[in-house]
This record gives C-alpha cells, sequence and structure tokens, in this order.
C-alpha cells in the first residue's frame, strides 16, 4: 500500500488515517508489516486497526505499508466442516440500518420476506442467489449508492452488491457486515467489497456476491485480505472507506497505488 504525496509545498501539516491489515482468527495472519514512515499511532476500533501519521514538514513524498500476511479460506464449505469461532460480543450492530444499508426500509423489508427461507441457512442462500443473479455488474461507481437503489435499479458495483445482501440479512434478523479490504489478485484495483454473515453455532462467514468471481454459496478464491473486519466505522472514517486526510495550510494531493506478489 503506497500513498504518494505531491503539491504538499505549501502545506503545513497532514493528519493521515489509514486502515491497516490485523490479525484474525482464522482468516489472516500478518508476518511482517513495514512502514516507510512510522505511525505517531496505531490504534484499534472493534477489530478494525488503524494507523495514525502526523506529518509536518519537510513532508515525506510518500507513505508505503509492506505487509507479509498468509490468508485461509473461511467460505462456507470450510467453516462447516471445522471448528466454530463464535463471537461473544455484542452483534446488534450488526441487525441495524445504517447508511447505505437501508435494511428498515419498506421495499427492502418486503423483499426479504419474498425470500424468507425455512431456516436461517435457507434464508441466506435465497438473499446470496437473489444478489448473484439479480445485480448486473456496472462498473466501478466512485460514490457508494446505498442498498435501496442498488436494489431499484439492479445494477451496482462490489461495494454495492454488499450492501444490498446485508440489508436483506439483516432485515431477515440476522447478522451481516460488509467488509473493504484487498484481493491478492485483480484486474483493475484490489480494492473490494464482501460480505460476512453471522451463523448460530458456525459464527461469522464469508461471502462473495458480486458477479465476476469465482465463487458460489459453498466456496470461495483464498485471495481476500480484511482490512475492516469490523465493518466501516464511520466515527474514525466518515464517508471513506479506506484512508482519509485532514490538511493544514494548501491541499495536498494524494494517490494510492498498490502492488501484490501472489503465492498459493
Amino acid at each position: 500500500m503506497v500513498y504518494a504525496i505531491t503539491d504538499s509545498d505549501s502545506t503545513t501539516k497532514i493528519r493521515f488515517i489509514t486502515l491497516i491489515p490485523n490479525d484474525i482468527e482464522n482468516k489472516q495472519k500478518i508476518n511482517d508489516i513495514y512502514f516507510s514512515v512510522q505511525p505517531d499511532t496505531v490504534f484499534f476500533r472493534g477489530n478494525n486497526k488503524y494507523a495514525e501519521f502526523n506529518l509536518m514538514k519537510p513532508i515525506p513524498e510518500s507513505i508505503e505499508i509492506i505487509s507479509n500476511i498468509t490468508t485461509f479460506n473461511n467460505d462456507y464449505k470450510t467453516v462447516a466442516q471445522g471448528s466454530p469461532i463464535l463471537d461473544t460480543t455484542d452483534l446488534s450492530r450488526y441487525l441495524k440500518s445504517e447508511r447505505w444499508i437501508d435494511s428498515e426500509h419498506p421495499e427492502i423489508l418486503e423483499r426479504a420476506q419474498k425470500l424468507m427461507g425455512k431456516n436461517e441457512l435457507s434464508t441466506v442462500k435465497n438473499i446470496y442467489n437473489f444478489v448473484k443473479k439479480n445485480i448486473k455488474y456496472g462498473g466501478y461507481i466512485l460514490e457508494a449508492q446505498g442498498s435501496l437503489l442498488t436494489l431499484k435499479t439492479r445494477k451496482g458495483d462490489c461495494t454495492d452488491y454488499s450492501h444490498l445482501m446485508v440489508a436483506l440479512c439483516r432485515a431477515s434478523s440476522i447478522p451481516a457486515r460488509s467488509i473493504s479490504g484487498l484481493t491478492a489478485t485483480w484486474r483493475t484495483t484490489p480494492k473490494h467489497e464482501w460480505v460476512e454473515v453471522y451463523f448460530d453455532g458456525l459464527g461469522w462467514v464469508v461471502f462473495e456476491p458480486t458477479q465476476g468471481h469465482y465463487a458460489n454459496f459453498n466456496v470461495m478464491e483464498n485471495k481476500y485480505v480484511s482490512i475492516s473486519p469490523s465493518g466501516h466505522d464511520p466515527d474514525v472514517m466518515g464517508e471513506y472507506f479506506y484512508w482519509r486526510y485532514t490538511y493544514w495550510g494548501k491541499k495536498p494531493e494524494i494517490e494510492e497505488l498498490f502492488y501484490s506478489r501472489f503465492s498459493r
């Protein structure tokens, strides 16, 4: 993860915050992490891990973060055959409506009712298959449009697929969250969104609802690196998903660059 900083000659200070990968049991192990510029602080909110940099003159030309990560399959087939890891924290936040996830809107509730199965598992299957088959991939969209608009237009990008699946699960009283992260292989960008659903007796299970990725309800590729395991936290990131900054003086330009060396 490289953040290139330019046009900062008249900038006096930059406060830069970015999500960074964290250890997640049975999902990913951070073997090593390197910072070209040492963060002033590293802090947690839930399971999300953040690095904060307070950059003063002379402001560096870039911040480079290199992580060596081992990832593990965490799809339904893998979790169902393994030992469950149950979440003992309060899951109520993953049942509520929030920005982009309109789980209490009448149209979302109506669609969720139509997808209701005989039990929790069949309901999630119905939701997954509905989103996967009925939403057309519309290419990258700069801003999230929200689950309601995605349901109405029947198109979106990975963020919109994920928000709709999460909204329908929550509308069915099933805890779910949208995960921001990176894929180890990609075509245009490694930034990606996918879904985690909490099953009684199994714990959190990962799903890939977006078209164009090798996945079905049971299996996914092992290429996903979560950087927001607790989901989006607006108190830290505001409307942004991966990183944000505040500046004093003239506004600098910051561009993100990603590189990956992937081995099985």
